[in-house]
């Protein structure tokens, strides 16, 4: 354990590095129309910049924290740190797209080192009573970086071009590389001589490729295509040779027992539910904000910002809930803000006044803050201390693969709308004059159905998480 100047040293230097992947990919989407301009590429290519990231920082997640929790969480966050860094300025000299995408997809694998890593040495630097408030912490930096990103991206575009959204990476970086190779102690290896599972963490990182790839491409090459198929089909064949691995491995990269354990299991189910929400509900709410209400997009960043302010302040609130309370009743309490600001956004319509999609933002940032915050220490109250690696990272992967089929599920309601709106025949809605507008329609039955799975979540929650305990069980074995 850390002494007490080192540990906030170890939270800056940990929420440091996060801050910086959340500021880039947020930066990034503000910037697009400014790089497709200067690199003279079509929507479907510059689209990879985006895709190739997040193929690999799904893939790699679980690998990342496993290492970590092989071979020392410090170590693994400067590599990570180091990789993102060095691919951050890469993608600030790109000569063209290709070396963009194939620069950014490092970002990605850098990203996944750090991410885990982070929660991981702050988890450990901190004493048992203050671990819950230290993460809080981490989260609402994480706030931070999202209510930063696009602000910082428009600016810096506008007034030094699309390539500084990415060399800023790198005086933040350095800061955080030379404060923990000064200050942060090497806790968290394992003190067992383990080998990494390379059949294990090949199967799991492919099959995850596989799986966010068709959901991302599923709107481009049809979603009854054969290629979608055959992806999908790798995508499950891959994952079932992973379980079957694992099975027999003598150092697997997910422990059975981990898998097993409800509140790893119900975290894990939670966190995708939530973030499919989370990532719908940006994703329609900015088209209906601007196609429905004729926003502008400034206007529908605003509109944004109660949520991502909401998120912020209550990451650190969360942790100071979770000790005196555990996690799981303010992670329920968030689940129930979240249920309640998506039955409001199913009831927005072309009418739908400024107080109304106020109060949905302002519902949908605490609950989204407090499940981004409490998921993680949830799961942390069941695990040892050499589990929170891989723990954070599965978490993680999970959150991010329900993000990407948040979007890929609704996308295919949406588009049975407009499809059953062309043929004269669209489902029943709520009101008969909303059916001259297939959007409205289609926005509205895509919010009903989204606040089922805000339902679903908690429901997953409610069974599945026992009360856990105000200390995580990580915290009553001193790091090594």
């Amino acid at each position: 354990m850390a002494n007490d100047r080192t540990k906030w040293i170890t939270l800056l230097c940990a929420g440091s590095g996060v801050i910086m992947t959340l500021i880039d990919i947020l930066a990034l989407t503000v910037a697009i129309p400014s790089i497709q301009s200067a690199l003279k590429v079509s929507v479907s290519e510059l689209s990879w910049v985006l895709i190739a990231y997040q193929l690999c920082y799904a893939a790699v997640m679980v690998l990342g924290g496993r290492l970590g929790d092989l071979h020392g969480h410090k170590r693994v966050f400067v590599a990570g740190l180091i990789l993102f860094t060095s691919a951050s300025a890469s993608c600030g000299l790109s000569l063209d797209v290709i070396m963009l995408i194939a620069s950014r997809s490092i970002q990605g694998i850098g990203a996944a080192l750090l991410v885990p890593s982070a929660v991981a040495m702050v988890s450990n630097a901190f004493p048992a009573e203050e671990r819950h408030k230290a993460t809080g912490i981490l989260f609402g930096i994480s706030g931070v970086g999202q209510a930063l990103g696009p602000l910082l991206g428009g600016t810096l575009t506008q007034f030094l071009g699309w390539r500084s959204i990415f060399f800023v990476n790198v005086p933040i970086a350095i800061v955080s590389l030379l404060g923990t190779l000064a200050f942060v102690p090497s806790l968290g290896a394992s003190g067992k001589r383990q080998s990494l599972d390379i059949a294990g963490a090949l199967t799991l990182s492919l099959g995850t490729f596989a799986i966010v790839l068709a959901m991302n491409e599923g709107d481009q090459i049809g979603w009854f295509s054969p290629w979608l198929y055959a992806l999908v089909a790798t995508a499950i064949v891959l994952l079932i040779a992973f379980i079957l691995i694992e099975g027999k491995a003598s150092a697997p990269i997910i422990e059975l027992s981990l898998v097993l354990n409800r509140d790893i299991a119900g975290t894990v189910m939670v966190g995708f539910l939530r973030n499919f929400v989370a990532t719908a509900l940006i994703f329609y709410g900015t088209l209906y904000l601007q196609n429905i209400l004729g926003y502008s997009p400034t206007g529908t960043g605003l509109m944004f910002l109660p949520f991502t302010l909401m998120v912020v302040i209550t990451g650190p609130l969360a942790g100071q809930l979770a000790s005196r309370l555990g996690p799981k009743r303010p992670l329920l309490i968030g689940l129930v803000f979240v249920m309640i600001s998506q039955f409001i956004m199913a009831t927005a319509s072309e009418e739908s006044g400024f107080l109304l999609l106020m109060g949905a933002m302002l519902l949908a940032g605490t609950g989204h803050g407090l499940g981004t915050s409490l998921e993680a220490q949830t799961a942390l109250t069941s695990v040892e201390e050499s589990e929170t690696g891989v723990t954070v990272g599965l978490i993680s992967m999970m959150r991010e693969i329900g993000g990407v089929m948040g979007i890929a599920a609704t996308q295919i309601l949406f588009s049975y709308v407009r499809i059953s709106h062309s043929y004269g025949n669209p489902p029943v809605g709520p009101t008969p004059d909303l059916q001259d507008n297939f959007f409205i329609l289609g926005f509205m039955l895509t919010m009903d159905w989204v606040a089922g799975v805000a339902v679903a979540s908690f429901i997953f929650a409610v069974f599945l998480l026992t009360p856990g305990r105000a200390t995580p069980r990580a915290a009553l074995v001193e790091p090594i």
